[in-house]
């Protein structure tokens, strides 16, 4: 279920997106965006560096789950959609976003990637900005993947993960974000990252509907604006 408010910050362009904690029974109030998804809003956000406050890095009772999407793709190249490769904005979101999660102090202890060279660039880029020790796996079944596909792919992880970061691809993103909280539409620019916490002990019990979105967040603000982390 929708169980936070998300806040959305009040620039049209700046996809930057915040949740406040709310009531597992509360529902968010929904206005139209600019390009004609709904987005769920209430109000202007502020600095990122709060989730490191108002947010425990993670509850004991439930599994974490980040999904990150690659880093902007070099269109200027012959090769293959697998092959293409990210380009030097792509690059700088990527190390942007590795460091949000250390400065946050929720730094994953399993990462997992796509295959395709673009979502494998963004995942090294970050492990290495943001000094996390978890070990990175790459697999194909996050290439092109259906939500299905990839929710079989977190039911496979070892229970010892407790914060589990996947790294693929548009628009099985926002799609899997919709259907883990029970509904909403949510745009998931290059390099956004979104926190779903899961109500479970255990991977296996992955099911959608049981998913509480905890943040969702661009990384213009980080690389374009005043925050530096």
């Amino acid at each position: 279920m929708i169980s936070t408010q998300l806040l959305r910050q009040s620039q049209p362009q700046s996809h930057i997106f915040y949740t406040t904690s709310g009531s597992r029974t509360s529902r968010p109030s929904r206005r139209p965006s600019d390009d004609g998804t709904r987005s769920l809003a209430r109000g202007p956000c502020s600095d990122p560096r709060r989730l490191a406050t108002e947010y425990t890095p993670w509850r004991l009772d439930m599994k974490s789950l980040i999904l990150f999407r690659h880093g902007k793709s070099d269109w200027d190249t012959e090769a293959s959609d697998h092959e293409r490769p990210v380009n030097g904005r792509g690059k700088k979101a990527a190390k942007a976003m590795g460091r949000l999660l250390k400065a946050i102090g929720q730094k994953p202890d399993g990462v997992v990637t796509s295959s395709a060279v673009r979502a494998r660039t963004t995942a090294e880029r970050a492990q290495k900005a943001g000094g996390w020790t978890a070990p990175l796996r790459v697999t194909p079944a996050l290439y092109e993947a259906t939500p299905f596909t990839v929710l079989k792919e977190v039911r496979a992880e070892p229970e010892s993960t407790q914060c589990l970061l996947l790294v693929g691809h548009q628009p099985t993103w926002s799609e899997l974000v919709s259907l883990l909280v029970g509904g909403g539409l949510f745009r998931f620019p290059t390099a956004t990252m979104a926190r779903v916490d899961l109500h479970i002990d255990r991977w296996r019990d992955a099911e959608y509907g049981r998913g509480e979105l905890v943040w969702l967040i661009a990384p213009r603000l980080l690389t374009d604006g005043d925050v530096s982390v």
